[in-house]
């Protein structure tokens, strides 16, 4: 018949013994990699763009937000070739693109 005093067809004792070496085992392997975790330098964080911050909530979001960025460069381009003193009808962004207006 089935001894309900084994587990898995092993002694209690054993069970136990085994058990509590794989457990200790495991904690130990878990506070080694933890420490060489620890000890490599974090790499340097950058800040998000505008579109990388805008992907988590929607795609739409995203692509408003990459579109505005170009067209700040674009427009910041376009300043840069015509002097500060030149307007805005002068160089539209989309014109810019190309061949910073006129």
């Amino acid at each position: 018949m089935h001894d309900h005093t084994n587990t898995w067809g092993i002694s209690t004792e054993a069970f136990l013994g085994c058990y509590v070496a794989a457990a200790t085992g495991a904690v130990v392997i878990a506070l080694v990699i933890r420490g060489v975790g620890l000890r490599k330098p974090t790499p340097e964080l950058r800040t998000l763009t505008p579109p990388e911050m805008g992907v988590p909530t929607s795609d739409e979001r995203a692509v408003r937000a990459a579109v505005a960025d170009f067209e700040s460069a674009a427009h910041s381009a376009c300043q840069g070739r015509h002097g500060s003193g030149s307007s805005p009808s002068r160089c539209s962004t989309y014109a810019s693109t190309v061949s910073c207006g006129g």
